[in-house]
C-alpha cells in the first residue's frame, strides 16, 4: 500500500487507492522523491539493491554494492576502525570481554546520499560473537578523494539503517546490529553549524526519512513517524470494523 502526506491538509495522511499506489509501488527506489514545486512527497522504503549513485565532477564516483570507486576503477575503501578507536569509543563493550585479541572489527558503507562532490553514509556492522566495529557517519569528497568521519558518543554503538541529507543537517536512523537481530534506537539529527547531536527515542527500525517544512517523516517498521521540534508522534496502518484502511495514531 501506498500512504500519501498532505501537509496542512484536515487529513493529512491519506492511503492511496489502488491505481494511485500502482505508480509508486512499481517504482521504489529511493526513500523519499518530490514530484513536482508545491506537490506532495512521498516517502516510501529503500530496496536492498538500491540503483548506483553517481556523484562528484561530471559523475565520475560511483557508489554501489557499499563501494566508492572512480571512472578509472580505482576503489577508494573506507578506513577501519583500529582497536585503540574501538576501545576509546565503547569502553563498556570492551569490558564485555571484547579483547584485542579475540576482536574483530568491520565496518561497511551503509545508506548514502550525494550531495554535489560529496557522498554522505553511515556506517554499519555487526556487534556479536566477537565481531564489533564503531559507528558514526560522515562522507567522502570527491573534490580531494579523502574521506571525512564523525563518531559523536550517540552513534558510536550503532549503525546506520538512514540517512537524510539537509543544508543545515544530516538525519539519520540507528540500531543495534547484534546476534539475534536488529534493534532500533532511534533518529539523530547531526547540526552541520555546530556539530550538535539531538537523539529522538523511537521504538521502531527506521527505513527513510524525508523532510517537510519544520517537520520530519521517518518511515518506520511499524508504519510512519513525525517529528515536529521535540515532540515525536507515531502512525500506523490500522483496520476499522466494517474493514476499511484508515492511519491511526499509535498509543505507544
Amino acid at each position: 500500500m501506498a500512504v500519501e502526506f498532505q501537509p496542512g491538509g484536515s487529513a493529512e495522511f491519506r492511503i492511496l487507492g489502488e491505481t494511485e499506489a500502482a505508480h509508486w509501488l512499481g517504482r521504489v527506489r529511493t526513500a523519499q522523491e518530490a514530484i513536482g514545486p508545491g506537490r506532495n512527497q512521498i516517502l516510501y522504503v529503500v530496496p536492498d539493491d538500491p540503483t548506483p549513485i553517481r556523484f562528484g565532477p561530471s559523475g565520475a564516483f560511483t557508489f554501489a554494492h557499499g563501494s566508492i570507486v572512480d571512472g578509472h576503477g580505482k576503489e577508494y575503501s573506507l578506513r577501519q576502525s583500529t582497536y585503540d578507536d574501538f576501545a576509546r569509543a565503547r569502553g563498556k563493550r570492551v569490558t564485555d570481554n571484547y579483547l584485542r585479541q579475540n576482536t574483530t572489527l568491520a565496518e561497511t558503507i551503509g545508506p548514502a546520499e550525494s550531495e554535489g562532490d560529496k557522498l554522505w553514509f553511515g556506517k554499519t556492522f555487526y556487534d556479536g560473537e566477537g565481531n564489533s566495529g564503531v559507528g558514526g557517519f560522515g562522507y567522502f569528497d570527491a573534490s580531494d578523494r579523502q574521506y571525512r568521519l564523525f563518531v559523536p558518543p550517540e552513534v558510536a554503538d550503532c549503525s546506520v539503517s538512514a540517512i537524510r541529507v539537509e543544508p543545515d543537517a544530516v538525519w539519520m536512523g540507528i540500531f543495534q546490529f547484534g546476534e539475534y537481530g536488529g534493534s532500533p534506537v532511534g533518529v539523530l539529527r547531526y547540526d552541520r553549524k555546530t556539530q550538535a547531536v539531538h537523539k529522538y527515542d523511537l521504538p521502531d527500525a527506521v527505513y527513510g526519512l524525508t523532510v517537510s517544512g519544520n517537520r520530519t517523516l521517518v518511515a518506520t517498521s511499524s508504519g510512519i513517524a513525525v517529528i515536529d521540534g521535540d515532540q515525536v508522534s507515531r502512525y500506523l496502518v490500522d483496520r476499522t470494523t466494517d474493514g476499511r484502511l484508515r492511519i491511526a495514531g499509535a498509543i505507544r
